[in-house]
């Protein structure tokens, strides 16, 4: 009997470099203390071409500084300060004498608390956030801009008063890529080759597929052809410095039958020979993590989305670095 293969795809968020044996599992804890203070330098990259239409790239970095002001019963409180950006809005070059000016000083930053395994909980201050962006708005209003320019920032403004969920997670977009791997254990088994994967197959026989319906069987089938998915934990045995979780995602563009090559790429990726930039007609993803054996903590995170077919391009990478 013919099987058709569902691939589903476990990626767990919140992984301490112990070692449960009896269990075989991973887990990621970080070491926190108080005045402990990390800096990472921020880069992004966007490119998008489409037919003939090309559009200049797109690069923008800054200096994110987390500092542990606290311990909790919870776990920690973290204060987050960022040099060239306002808070998540624009980069301050944008604003020009304006940023100098702003009244609250002291209001270019927030706390948010983390548990006693890394994971971020909420954002503590809230309010004083709001604060700080309602004496904002009248003095972008006031400032030398063109009427688009005000326009987009005070709704942006406007949008972060009237939604704090938002303003939550806008305001933790990127540290929360720092805190991703945190906490919870993975077994060890769903690392491809102790390098591995977080891939689980459950297989499905023809007479499974019979009690869905078309649209659904269409979708099942299109999605396990479709999607390549390998994670790969490389240095855990070894003496090195650095542990590094690296993570790649892949999507047909031009089919939905079986790829021939997602076998030959996985392969690739196993010995750490796999360059997305290689490849088209296919969207890859790959995610690095490395982590301070001793401490636990991000050293580095390399996210990079790659999408090539015959009419578009699209590229965008974001990497945080512990200066």
């Amino acid at each position: 009997m013919q099987k058709y293969i569902l691939i589903s795809f476990l990626l767990f968020i919140n992984c301490s470099f112990l070692l449960a044996q009896e269990e075989v599992q991973f887990s990621i804890l970080p070491t926190w203390q108080v005045d402990q203070q990390l800096t990472y330098l921020v880069t992004k990259y966007d490119y998008f071409k489409f037919k003939e239409s090309e559009k200049e790239p797109k690069e923008s970095s800054y200096t994110l500084t987390l500092s542990v002001v606290e311990k909790t019963d919870e776990g920690f409180i973290i204060e987050a300060r960022r040099q060239g950006m306002l808070l998540h809005l624009l980069h301050t070059a944008q604003f020009g004498d304006l940023y100098k000016n702003i009244p609250s000083k002291e209001g270019d930053y927030f706390r948010y608390v983390i548990n006693d395994i890394g994971q971020i909980e909420y954002v503590e201050d809230l309010e004083r956030v709001k604060s700080f962006f309602a004496e904002l708005k009248p003095l972008i209003k006031k400032g030398k801009y063109n009427k688009k320019f005000k326009k987009a920032i005070t709704s942006d403004i406007d949008s972060i008063l009237d939604d704090e969920e938002a303003l939550a997670e806008s305001l933790l977009k990127d540290i929360i890529l720092i805190h991703d791997f945190y906490g919870g254990a993975i077994p060890l088994d769903q690392f491809v080759d102790l390098s591995g994967g977080a891939l689980q197959e459950a297989e499905m026989t023809e007479k499974d597929l019979e009690v869905l319906s078309k649209d659904d069987k269409e979708k099942l089938l299109a999605l396990a052809a479709s999607k390549m998915n390998e994670m790969h934990l490389a240095n855990f045995y070894s003496n090195d410095e650095i542990v590094t979780i690296d993570y790649i995602d892949g999507i047909d563009l031009m089919t939905s039958e079986v790829r021939n090559d997602f076998a030959a790429l996985k392969k690739i990726f196993q010995k750490k020979e796999l360059n997305i930039d290689e490849h088209d007609d296919i969207t890859l993803v790959q995610t690095i993590h490395d982590f301070d054996r001793a401490t636990a903590l991000l050293k580095r995170y390399h996210n990079k989305r790659r999408t090539v077919s015959p009419t578009m391009t699209k590229i965008t990478e974001v990497k945080i670095e512990l200066q």
